[in-house]
Protein backbone atom coordinates (compact mmCIF):
# COMPACT_ATOMS: atom_id res chain seq x y z
CA UNK A 1 0.00 0.00 0.00
CA UNK A 2 1.46 3.35 -0.98
CA UNK A 3 1.63 6.27 1.38
CA UNK A 4 0.21 9.71 0.58
CA UNK A 5 2.04 11.64 -2.10
CA UNK A 6 4.53 14.19 -0.92
CA UNK A 7 4.22 17.88 -1.50
CA UNK A 8 5.67 18.76 -4.90
CA UNK A 9 8.95 20.64 -5.07
CA UNK A 10 8.96 24.12 -6.56
CA UNK A 11 10.42 22.65 -9.72
CA UNK A 12 7.67 20.05 -10.00
CA UNK A 13 4.21 19.98 -11.47
CA UNK A 14 1.73 20.74 -8.70
CA UNK A 15 -0.64 18.11 -10.09
CA UNK A 16 -3.35 20.69 -10.78
CA UNK A 17 -2.03 22.00 -14.10
CA UNK A 18 -2.25 20.46 -17.52
CA UNK A 19 1.19 19.01 -18.41
CA UNK A 20 1.92 21.77 -20.94
CA UNK A 21 1.05 24.47 -18.38
CA UNK A 22 3.19 22.78 -15.74
CA UNK A 23 6.15 22.69 -18.09
CA UNK A 24 5.85 26.37 -18.91
CA UNK A 25 5.50 27.33 -15.25
CA UNK A 26 8.10 24.92 -13.88
CA UNK A 27 11.38 26.17 -12.53
CA UNK A 28 14.22 24.02 -13.82
CA UNK A 29 15.15 21.27 -11.40
CA UNK A 30 18.73 20.52 -10.52
CA UNK A 31 19.95 16.93 -10.62
CA UNK A 32 20.10 17.05 -6.83
CA UNK A 33 16.44 18.12 -6.60
CA UNK A 34 15.44 15.35 -8.99
CA UNK A 35 17.45 12.72 -7.11
CA UNK A 36 15.93 13.80 -3.78
CA UNK A 37 12.40 13.70 -5.21
CA UNK A 38 12.97 10.28 -6.80
CA UNK A 39 14.37 8.84 -3.58
CA UNK A 40 11.45 10.27 -1.62
CA UNK A 41 8.95 8.87 -4.12
CA UNK A 42 10.61 5.45 -4.03
CA UNK A 43 10.58 5.45 -0.21
CA UNK A 44 6.90 6.37 -0.16
CA UNK A 45 5.87 3.81 -2.75
CA UNK A 46 8.27 0.91 -2.17
CA UNK A 47 9.89 1.52 1.24
CA UNK A 48 13.58 1.34 2.06
CA UNK A 49 16.16 4.06 1.56
CA UNK A 50 17.33 3.85 -2.07
CA UNK A 51 20.71 5.41 -2.84
CA UNK A 52 21.65 6.89 -6.23
CA UNK A 53 23.81 3.91 -7.22
CA UNK A 54 21.19 1.34 -6.19
CA UNK A 55 19.51 -0.65 -8.92
CA UNK A 56 15.81 -0.07 -9.29
CA UNK A 57 15.31 -3.82 -8.85
CA UNK A 58 17.06 -3.62 -5.47
CA UNK A 59 14.72 -0.74 -4.59
CA UNK A 60 11.81 -3.13 -5.16
CA UNK A 61 10.69 -1.96 -8.59
CA UNK A 62 9.57 -4.63 -11.03
CA UNK A 63 7.98 -3.93 -14.43
CA UNK A 64 4.55 -3.29 -12.92
CA UNK A 65 6.04 -1.05 -10.24
CA UNK A 66 7.91 0.92 -12.90
CA UNK A 67 4.72 1.40 -14.90
CA UNK A 68 3.02 2.79 -11.80
CA UNK A 69 6.02 4.91 -10.83
CA UNK A 70 6.19 6.29 -14.38
CA UNK A 71 2.80 7.91 -13.80
CA UNK A 72 4.17 9.50 -10.63
CA UNK A 73 7.21 10.76 -12.58
CA UNK A 74 4.98 12.39 -15.18
CA UNK A 75 2.90 14.05 -12.47
CA UNK A 76 5.84 15.22 -10.33
CA UNK A 77 8.07 16.50 -13.14
CA UNK A 78 5.73 17.33 -16.02
CA UNK A 79 7.65 15.10 -18.43
CA UNK A 80 6.30 12.44 -20.77
CA UNK A 81 7.76 9.02 -20.02
CA UNK A 82 8.53 6.94 -23.11
CA UNK A 83 10.02 3.53 -23.91
CA UNK A 84 13.55 4.78 -23.17
CA UNK A 85 12.72 4.38 -19.49
CA UNK A 86 13.18 0.64 -20.05
CA UNK A 87 16.94 1.32 -20.28
CA UNK A 88 17.02 2.85 -16.80
CA UNK A 89 18.74 0.57 -14.29
CA UNK A 90 19.66 2.69 -11.26
CA UNK A 91 18.29 5.64 -9.30
CA UNK A 92 21.07 7.77 -10.85
CA UNK A 93 20.03 6.61 -14.34
CA UNK A 94 16.47 7.63 -13.53
CA UNK A 95 17.70 11.07 -12.43
CA UNK A 96 19.57 11.44 -15.74
CA UNK A 97 16.50 10.31 -17.68
CA UNK A 98 14.19 12.84 -15.99
CA UNK A 99 16.78 15.63 -16.22
CA UNK A 100 17.22 15.03 -19.97
CA UNK A 101 13.44 14.92 -20.50
CA UNK A 102 12.99 18.19 -18.60
CA UNK A 103 15.65 19.86 -20.73
CA UNK A 104 13.98 18.63 -23.94
CA UNK A 105 10.63 20.01 -22.84
CA UNK A 106 12.04 23.43 -21.94
CA UNK A 107 13.58 23.95 -25.38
Amino acid sequence: MSQPASQPLACQNDGNSRPDEAIEARIACSREDITAAIRQGLREKFGGDPQPDDSLAAAGIDSLGMAEFSLEIEKRFGVKVDEDILNVETVADLTDYIYAKSLQRSQ
